[in-house]
C-alpha cells in the first residue's frame, strides 16, 4: 500500500486573441479571450463599464464572482471582423485584478453543458 499522490493537472490552452463579451448580472462587458482550451478559457477585461448600461464592475462584484463562482454567458467572436458569435455558458473559476487595471477571469466550461458545447468549442479552437 502506498499513499495516493494527487496529480497536478496542467492546463493545455491555445493562445488566442478573440473579442468577447461576458454576460453577468444582466449586463455585457467587453473582454478579450487570450487562452482557450476544451475545458476553459482566460478572459481579460480592460473596461469595467458595461456595454449597454452605466453599470461598473466594483469590488463587491469581484468579491461575489470569487466567492459564488456564478454561471455566466459568454460570446466569443471567431475573428475581429466577424459579427457572428459563438454563445457559451461558463463558470467563473478565478478572478484576478492585475497591476495594469485589467481584470483576468479564468472560466471553466461546466460538465453539465459539455454535450451541447463541446463541438462548438472544438470548432472554435480550430478556427482561432
Amino acid at each position: 500500500m502506498r499513499d495516493i499522490k494527487q496529480t497536478s493537472r496542467k492546463k493545455v490552452r491555445k493562445q488566442v486573441n478573440s473579442n468577447s463579451q461576458l454576460y453577468w448580472d444582466g449586463n455585457f462587458f467587453f473582454g478579450v479571450a487570450t487562452e482557450l482550451g476544451t475545458t476553459g478559457l482566460r478572459l481579460e477585461i480592460e473596461d469595467k463599464k458595461a456595454v449597454s448600461s452605466h453599470k461598473m464592475l466594483g469590488q463587491q462584484d469581484l468579491h461575489t464572482m470569487r466567492t459564488v463562482k456564478p454561471l455566466v454567458g459568454l460570446l466569443l467572436n471567431e475573428d475581429g471582423d466577424n459579427v457572428s458569435s459563438n454563445r457559451f455558458v461558463a463558470e467563473i473559476y478565478v478572478v484576478e485584478e492585475e497591476v495594469n487595471g485589467k481584470i483576468a477571469i479564468e472560466l471553466i466550461f461546466p460538465e453539465k453543458f459539455k454535450e451541447r458545447q463541446d463541438t462548438k468549442i472544438k470548432q472554435l479552437l480550430q478556427v482561432l
